[in-house]
């Protein structure tokens, strides 16, 4: 069976970030991307593993509310 592989601009696209934004979350997520011909291309698998979490600061616990 054969993988689909989706290069750098399709990943972008995918997950609504940019070409450089992919390139920071694969390196600093420890995502080998496949390279053929001098492009990265990625698996399906590592594009679940790229996708970006919530935006903006973590909200406060409520234990952590209360000692306010």
């Amino acid at each position: 069976m054969q993988q689909q592989l989706f290069s750098t601009a399709e990943v972008a696209a995918k997950l609504g970030v940019s070409m450089g934004r992919v390139s920071h979350l694969t390196t600093h997520r420890g995502i080998k991307p496949v390279v053929m011909a001098g492009r990265r291309f990625y698996t399906n698998e590592d594009v679940t593993k790229m996708r970006p979490g919530r935006n903006g600061r973590p909200r406060l616990s409520k234990k952590a509310r209360r000692s306010e």
